[in-house]
C-alpha cells in the first residue's frame, strides 16, 4: 500500500509527485553514513558528474548510491529536469544528514577520548570580530573544569561547514540572526573600541573619544582574516550617528586589526581589543563615547548537538541578553 503526495515545487512550472511507500522496512533499516555523505555532496555541488569527481567515484556508482537511498526511503530525492535539484524530501534529508554526519564525527572523538581515559574536548568556534577570551568567558562557567576546551577561530561563512564536519560544537558570531541552517541565541554584545597611533591618541587627549574627535583621520581596513570587526556594519552605524569617515584599504594583508594604524599615517581602526597600549607604545586603544556594539550570537547545528554541548546550549538559551551583557 502506498500514498501519493503532491507538493508544489519551490520554483518552475508544474507539480512534483512523490511516491511514499508505507512499508515499515524503510523505518527499520538504518541510513548508511557513506551514502548520506555522497547525497550531501550531490546537493551542494548540484551536478552528479562534478560530485562524482569530488568524491573520487564513478558517476555510475554515485547514481546507483542515490537510487539505493531513494529506494530505501521510498521517496524521490531529486528533481532531475534541470541538473540535480533536491525535492522537498531531499531538502529535508539534506538538513537531517548534516546533523547526522556531524554527530557521527563527534561520536568518533568522544569514543577515542574515552579510550584514552579522559573527557572529549568541547570545541568552541569564534569569528574574527571576537577574541578567544571572549568565547572563553561565555562558556567557562558552563563547562566542568575537567573538560578540555578547544577554541577555534572560524570565518562566519565557514561555521556551518565546520559544524557539519564535526569540528565545532558551538560557535559565537557577530550576526544579528543565526546563519542559514543554524539555530542560535543572542547572548550579549561586543563593544567596539578605536585603535590609533599613540601620537594621534595623545593629540586627542582623551581616554574615551567621540566620533567627532576622529574627524580628519581615515578609517583603515584591509580585506583579510586579520580584520577583526566587520567594517561595513560599523561604518553603517557611524553614518547613523552622523559620522561618515573616509576609508582607506591598506596594502598589507594579514595584519591584526589593532596594528592597522601602523600601516598608514593619521588613521584609525575599529577593534574589539581592550583599551590599552600595544606594540611597545606605538598603538593606543581608546574607548568610544558614542557606543557602537555588535551583537553576539551563539549558534549550533540543529539536531546534531550531544553530550555536554546540550547542557551548554541549554544554559546559553536561558540567558537573558541585555545591552549591559557585554564582553569587556
Amino acid at each position: 500500500m502506498s500514498t501519493r503526495l503532491d507538493r508544489s515545487p519551490t520554483s518552475g512550472p508544474g507539480r512534483e509527485t512523490v511516491d511514499i511507500g508505507l512499508d515499515d522496512r524503510a523505518r527499520r533499516h538504518p541510513l548508511d553514513l557513506r551514502r548520506l555523505e555522497q547525497f550531501v555532496t550531490v546537493v551542494e555541488v548540484g551536478s552528479l558528474t562534478d560530485a562524482a569527481t569530488e568524491l573520487g567515484v564513478t558517476q555510475q556508482a554515485l547514481s546507483a548510491a542515490i537510487r539505493t537511498l531513494e529506494k530505501q526511503l521510498c521517496v524521490t530525492l531529486f528533481v532531475r529536469t534541470r541538473g540535480m535539484q533536491p525535492s522537498a524530501a531531499g531538502i529535508r534529508l539534506y538538513e537531517a544528514a548534516q546533523a547526522l554526519l556531524a554527530g557521527a564525527s563527534r561520536t568518533v572523538r568522544d569514543v577515542q577520548a574515552a579510550a584514552r581515559g579522559h573527557a572529549a574536548a568541547l570545541s568552541i568556534g569564534y569569528t574574527p570580530a571576537m577574541k578567544a577570551i571572549h568565547a572563553y568567558d561565555l562558556v567557562a562557567e558552563l563547562v566542568p573544569r575537567d573538560v578540555p576546551l578547544e577554541l577555534i577561530r572560524v570565518e562566519s561563512t565557514a561555521i556551518r561547514e565546520q559544524m557539519a564536519a564535526g569540528d565545532v560544537d558551538i560557535a559565537f558570531c557577530h550576526d544579528a540572526l543565526p546563519p542559514e541552517g543554524l539555530a542560535g541565541k543572542l547572548v550579549g554584545v561586543l563593544p567596539i573600541n578605536v585603535a590609533l597611533r599613540t601620537e594621534d591618541a595623545a593629540r586627542i587627549g582623551r581616554d574615551r573619544v567621540g566620533l567627532s574627535d576622529l574627524a580628519g583621520l581615515t578609517m583603515i581596513r584591509c580585506r583579510s582574516d586579520g580584520e577583526s570587526v566587520d567594517p561595513g556594519r560599523v561604518l553603517a552605524r557611524c553614518r547613523e550617528l552622523g559620522f561618515d569617515p573616509d576609508v582607506e584599504n591598506i596594502r598589507c594583508l594579514g595584519l591584526e586589526a589593532v596594528s592597522m594604524p601602523l600601516a598608514t599615517t593619521q588613521g584609525f581602526a575599529f577593534v574589539s581589543d581592550e583599551v590599552g597600549v600595544y606594540f611597545r607604545g606605538r598603538v593606543t586603544v581608546v574607548g568610544l563615547r558614542d557606543e557602537i556594539v555588535l551583537p553576539v550570537q551563539a549558534v549550533w547545528l540543529r539536531e546534531s548537538v550531544q553530550g555536554l554541548a546540550v547542557d551548554v546550549i541549554t544554559s546559553l538559551r536561558s540567558a537573558v541578553a541585555t545591552p549591559s551583557s557585554d564582553l569587556r
